[in-house]
């Protein structure tokens, strides 16, 4: 079956492969002077990068995780407030914590750091439960708010939050846990192993549409493979990565 190829923007395409490789200065660039025509001033888009920002910030409280006997007993447990997993939120994160190389907002930075380690946390104890409790523990775990992550099944649920998390383990190496890296772990193996592909590698979605190429999947596995690839410290995610923008380029360059 001959792939077909997801539209997208090109603008889309140029931010998400820009995002995909900033890097990360410990300072921030000196400030621009004012625009002599008037025009927007750095310091002015600095306040609307933090106010956008930190919009985003929600109260946090972290849940309650105990030894339990029964499926039952799990389910009286507290649970976490204020995380989410889906892709949108893992494109908002990963775009909060780059935001404080400029805008030097350590709230900003918390507030990230602080939902990673309570969604790892959340993830860690209902693993414990799958093993304790079989299938009854995975049918627990598809009512949470790590559903998607759960269930995994596709490249959106795994390469957004995972590419959020890995920057912010990137940046905090002190702090990460091994509860993190066990996240980590669980969507590298999606991306890496489990995920169709081509036979030259290209990342495709077998049973979407008649089966597809989607430039999406630049951001949602490339992106996430260049993180990875700067994690292990192992180039040959690296030239995943880049192999599979060549891929795409090679399927989607109009011929004219």
């Amino acid at each position: 079956m001959k792939p077909t190829v997801k539209n997208l923007s090109v603008a889309s395409l140029l931010l998400a492969l820009a995002n995909g490789c900033a890097t990360h200065p410990t300072n921030p660039a000196p400030a621009a002077p004012p625009s002599a025509s008037g025009g927007i001033t750095d310091a002015e888009i600095r306040d609307v990068l933090n106010r956008v920002a930190r919009h985003q910030i929600q109260s946090l409280q972290d849940g309650e995780y105990p030894e339990v006997r029964s499926i039952e007993e799990a389910q009286a447990a507290r649970v976490p407030e204020g995380i989410m997993w889906n892709y949108p939120w893992g494109v908002a994160l990963f775009g909060m914590e780059c935001s404080t190389d400029v805008t030097r907002d350590w709230t900003v930075d918390n507030f990230v750091v602080q939902h990673n380690l309570i969604c790892a946390r959340y993830y860690a104890w209902l693993a414990r439960l799958e093993k304790q409790f079989g299938n009854d523990a995975e049918k627990f775990a598809l009512g949470t708010k790590l559903k998607e992550f759960i269930t995994l099944g596709k490249l959106d649920n795994c390469g957004a939050m995972g590419n959020a998390m890995l920057e912010s383990m990137l940046r905090h190496p002190g702090r990460t846990t091994r509860d993190e890296r066990a996240v980590v772990a669980r969507a590298a193996d999606w991306v890496i192993n489990r995920q169709d592909r081509l036979p030259d590698g290209t990342l495709w979605r077998s049973k979407v549409m008649g089966g597809t190429v989607w430039p999406d999947d630049l951001y949602m596995g490339g992106v996430f493979l260049v993180r990875y690839s700067l994690y292990t410290g192992d180039h040959k995610y690296l030239e995943d990565a880049a192999n599979q923008i060549i891929h795409q380029a090679a399927l989607e360059q109009d011929a004219d």
